[in-house]
């Protein structure tokens, strides 16, 4: 489709950007598309066989709008577009497996598309600190440059790039070297009430203000529980403080650093004082919920909103409860929810379907006007998060003259229903059906599930060979559509063809020695050199793969997951013929019955993500 569009930088760079997914060109005599700024806050797109026009309120509607121009070239459409809840962004985690700025800018473009108003990157240590050499290395840190680069991309199209940071816990990366030791209270939490923790934060929040124009930040503090409970005792203070007041102070402090330093609207997440206040809860049951003292409520800076985050809620009554609790606690309150699959190799994206309408329902009772998506973990890229994120896209911006789902295959090759079948790797089942809520990942522990020791075998179904089979031949069909999304689909192929070949040995293996069944033992043997070559070619999918969004350095670590997996497939099929050879007497892994990760929970599909755990069958110190 070759166009001509009459805008003016920055948006007719943007518009460029977006050439090879939405498949049109410049022409001067191409389809003219106008755009004309107005006042308010109603999008319209009018559409007719000669040319567009696109009246645009806000910038960051301009996209959405040239998009919906674009999608309807030479049709006779009006097309309405207006916002029922005015913040909506995405947060990527960039502190696991941190991602490339091109990755970045990829999520800003989609950002734009879907009508997403800003765009969170999660930092803990992944960042420049000036004067703290020790701060962010080795952990493919961002440059300063590379923070304005993006920042600038995100101006380019509207989109609002906010700092997620960390100014209490998770700051674990940072805490490993001696060079801020002294700043450790207990595992990976920062010493409160100590001075030099404080200059150190004001370095780190100084650096983030020179990157970013924008006056938000986020500080974190989010699962920060034992503050006070470590070397706390042995340099501030030896009696057993007040964790609230404790962090209260350290709140007002940090806090008070980020408005010196020129931000203006501030956030924490909302669990760490309410789990402190009920026992570990977060949000307790009504028989052990109170509010908040006046005097706590009062140490809540005025320009501070906390973060209701709530990854479980799926019923408008329960997100009501928690948003009171909060709101009682503050009046300012935003929202989190998540996009699932966070920790497999394929997403959840019917859970954060099927959670939208109370979610939905909830912001609309309470009032709120920021809807945050989270994504954590970087194990596979966050377009496969597409599906989530254009479901919520369309709850919080309404249309009328189209239906919306029409967005979809238009904007990424695929139908909503298509691209939600990218959770399939993670629907393997038992014969009773995994709860539709439920957070599991078999499509993660399944492919490093070590044959011998089987920590995941009672959670492995015997028809899981059979089911991979078939996903893998769906999930290759639907990738030779060649969608906008069709990398996706190649990568969740070469998922499930390696899954297909190993799974069913998870089983026959330890059948077969219990039976004394030498000749199926040396046909598993056998078999274990064809899944070698699965494994090789699964290894340089997935590489592939995570190059599309992130940055080399942090593939190391599957580096050494999939070169430590491959090296246990050789030692398994050579201690197989060993044993059949008579060259050892028995195969030891076999001699203790499998049992469930909890009890009760065999023939259950499960959750499960640490990697030694699931390998190794126990924690290795390493």
């Amino acid at each position: 489709m070759k166009i001509k569009v009459d805008c003016v930088s920055p948006f007719l760079e943007g518009i460029k950007e977006l050439q090879s997914q939405l498949s049109f060109s410049l022409d001067e005599g191409g389809y003219p598309i106008h755009f004309l700024s107005i006042e308010g806050d109603t999008l319209t797109v009018k559409t007719t066989e000669s040319a567009a026009v696109v009246y645009y309120p806000k910038n960051h509607l301009f996209y959405l709008g040239f998009s919906l121009a674009l999608q309807y070239v030479k049709t006779d459409k009006t097309i309405v577009v207006k916002r029922n809840i005015s913040q909506l962004g995405t947060m990527q985690d960039c502190s696991d497996g941190v991602m490339s700025v091109e990755g970045i800018k990829t999520m800003i473009r989609q950002s734009a598309l879907l009508g997403y108003t800003y765009l969170g990157l999660y930092l803990e240590s992944t960042y420049r600190v000036d004067d703290e050499p020790y701060f962010g290395y080795r952990n493919a840190s961002y440059s300063k440059e590379e923070l304005k680069e993006i920042a600038a991309y995100g101006e380019r199209f509207d989109v609002e790039i906010v700092p997620f940071i960390q100014t209490l816990g998770h700051m674990g990366q940072m805490l490993r070297w001696s060079r801020f030791g002294e700043f450790r209270d207990i595992n990976d939490v920062m010493l409160a009430d100590y001075e030099p923790t404080y200059a150190l934060i004001r370095k780190m929040i100084r650096s983030i203000r020179s990157c970013f124009k924008t006056k938000r930040l986020s500080l974190g503090m989010d699962e920060s529980y034992w503050m006070g409970s470590g070397r706390y005792h042995w340099f501030v203070n030896g009696s057993y403080p007040d964790q609230k007041a404790m962090f209260l102070r350290h709140l007002n402090r940090v806090s008070q650093i980020a408005i010196e330093e020129g931000f203006e609207d501030l956030e924490i997440w909302c669990d760490t004082l309410f789990e402190m206040e009920f026992q570990g809860y977060m949000f307790p049951p009504d028989s052990l919920y109170r509010p908040f003292s006046n005097e706590i409520k009062q140490q809540i800076p005025s320009h501070v909103t906390i973060r209701l985050w709530n990854y479980a809620v799926h019923e408008k009554e329960e997100f009501l409860r928690c948003y009171r609790m909060v709101e009682d606690l503050c009046p300012r309150v935003s929202f989190a929810t998540i996009a699932h699959g966070y920790a497999s190799f394929a997403p959840l994206n019917k859970i954060g379907v099927r959670s939208l309408p109370a979610i939905r329902d909830g912001m609309k009772t309470s009032g709120m006007q920021d809807l945050l998506i989270t994504r954590w973990e970087t194990i596979t890229s966050p377009l496969l998060a597409i599906p989530t994120y254009f479901a919520y896209s369309n709850a919080a911006i309404s249309y009328e003259g189209i239906d919306p789902s029409s967005r979809s295959p238009f904007l990424f090759g695929y139908s909503q229903e298509e691209l939600l079948e990218l959770d399939l790797p993670n629907e393997v089942s038992f014969e009773t059906p995994t709860d539709p809520f439920e957070e599991v990942n078999p499509a993660y522990y399944l492919v490093f599930d070590d044959l011998f020791f089987g920590v995941m075998a009672p959670h492995t179904p015997e028809t899981a060979g059979e089911f991979y089979r078939k996903a893998a031949l769906r999930l290759n069909a639907l990738a030779k559509k060649k969608g906008y999304l069709s990398p996706l689909f190649s990568w969740e192929t070469a998922l499930c063809r390696l899954l297909a070949k190993k799974t069913p040995l998870v089983h026959r293996l330890p059948q077969a020695y219990q039976e004394h069944d030498r000749l199926q033992l040396h046909q598993i043997a056998d078999d274990i050199s064809p899944l070698m070559e699965e494994w090789q070619s699964f290894y340089e999918a997935y590489r592939q793969h995570w190059l599309s969004y992130c940055k080399e350095d942090g593939f190391a670590l599957f580096t050494a997951r999939f070169a430590a997996s491959f090296a246990r497939l050789v030692e398994i099929r050579q201690a197989i013929w060993d044993y059949l050879d008579g060259k050892i007497p028995a195969l030891p892994s076999f001699s203790e019955t499998r049992l469930p990760l909890y009890p009760g929970s065999e023939r259950k599909i499960t959750f499960y993500k640490d990697w030694l755990g699931i390998a190794l069958g126990r924690k290795n110190r390493l």
